[in-house]
């Protein structure tokens, strides 16, 4: 005969079967556990500030100046080159002096016979006044030698006015500079034959400094009036603020030229160098997030917003990628807490669990 079971099985088989049964639906199948909610990292949505952009430009004096020469001549001497410093009065171009030379010695000549005839024209007047109070000659005689020595001392003025002249230009023969300052461009040789006018060099005054930028057409319109620039091999940026914006664009590249002081840069920053000039365009209803926050399941870019612990797709309308920042317009209000990384792992509806 079979012996019974353990007692103790006996007692402890309906808790068995009880904790078997709970574990099935009710066609007996095994019901899955719930998933764990998926670790993500949140963000709030930002109102964004601005647009951000750049612009390259240049570093300029608030005051520069072109040089050139009065007359025409041969450069025979240049003392300048392109960066060095400069006083006032100092030479910076020669031209060929010999022409002018010889034109100062042809009117000092011209002085002199000028000087002689009108010295003889007056002697004889005095004579023919002498004669006519005499009454040995006619009045119209003695007003014929008047007007010869008026005529005399007119053409002696004038030879003086000319020998004046000869003398200015070749003194003109010297392109000294005006101020004190930087030569920031030299854009003539020695030996090179050049018009009067022709500009030479250009003379960085000294002062304050600048940023030359050139606009784009679109943008002009909204242009900020302020923002930093970055002097290339510095780290610091600066102050800009507006001073100028032409109204005509420029021919070829349809951009306007515009004009930012910069603030607290050093008198002796070296005109020409370039620099990034950081602005930001105003973005009214313009939201700011992390890039990674986008997503993307073909249907456009949309947000995970997290509500009650899951997550549901805002759809967003991508502005501009600045850096690592996206500004979006959309139905969301600021301080939304949206996912910001482990987008892809997502889907409708599905619980997260926001970690640091």
């Amino acid at each position: 005969m079979r012996r019974s079971a353990n007692p103790l099985l006996r007692a402890l088989r309906p808790a068995f079967l009880l904790a078997a049964l709970a574990g099935c639906d009710a066609q007996g199948t095994q019901a899955p556990a719930p998933a764990p909610p998926v670790p993500v990292r949140a963000v709030a949505v930002a109102s964004a500030e601005g647009v951000p952009f750049r612009l390259p430009g240049v570093v300029r004096a608030a005051r520069e100046v072109e040089l050139s020469f009065r007359i025409e001549g041969e450069i025979v001497e240049r003392r300048v080159e392109a960066g060095q410093r400069v006083r006032a009065g100092d030479v910076l171009f020669r031209l060929d002096p010999r022409d002018l030379e010889r034109a100062l010695e042809a009117a000092d000549a011209a002085v002199a016979a000028a000087r002689a005839e009108a010295e003889l024209a007056e002697r004889e007047a005095d004579r023919r006044r002498e004669l006519f109070r005499k009454r040995a000659i006619a009045a119209e005689e003695a007003d014929r030698t008047e007007s010869a020595a008026r005529a005399a001392r007119e053409r002696l003025r004038l030879a003086r006015a000319q020998r004046e002249q000869a003398r200015n230009a070749l003194g003109y023969a010297e392109l000294v500079a005006p101020a004190e300052g930087v030569v920031s461009e030299v854009l003539a040789e020695r030996h090179e034959f050049v018009k009067a006018g022709r500009v030479v060099a250009r003379l960085a005054l000294d002062g304050p400094r600048e940023a030359e930028v050139f606009v784009p057409e679109t943008r002009r319109a909204t242009l900020p009036e302020s923002g930093e620039a970055v002097l290339t091999g510095t780290d610091a940026p600066v102050p800009a603020r507006l001073r100028e914006l032409a109204a005509a664009a420029e021919p070829a590249s349809r951009t306007f030229r515009a004009r930012f002081r910069l603030e607290g840069v050093a008198e002796d920053a070296p005109v020409g160098g370039s620099l990034v000039l950081r602005l930001r365009e105003p973005a009214p209803g313009l939201l700011r997030v992390p890039a990674s926050a986008l997503a993307d399941h073909g249907r456009g870019p949309f947000l995970w917003r997290i509500e009650e612990g899951r997550v549901e797709a805002r759809p967003v309308r991508v502005v501009r990628v600045v850096d690592e920042a996206a500004l979006v317009e959309g139905e969301l209000a600021p301080g939304t807490l949206v996912v910001a990384v482990g987008t892809h792992r997502l889907q409708e509806g599905v619980a997260v669990r926001v970690v640091p």
